[in-house]
């Protein structure tokens, strides 16, 4: 009864912990949106110029 109880809070704690990043991941991925777009342009920019040069 007791692991079963250790088991479910723990079950519990991870849940929690994974609510969080995910959140986190979210907040991250929403103020970093604009900076990746432009680093994703950039890079698709440089790929160009290197399928130009090659």
């Amino acid at each position: 009864m007791s692991s079963w109880w250790l088991d479910v809070k723990s079950a519990a704690k991870q849940t929690l912990k994974d609510q969080i990043w995910s959140v986190t991941i979210g907040a991250a991925a929403l103020g970093g949106m604009r900076d990746g777009a432009n680093v994703a342009i950039d890079t698709i920019n440089n790929n160009k110029k290197m399928t130009h040069i090659s």
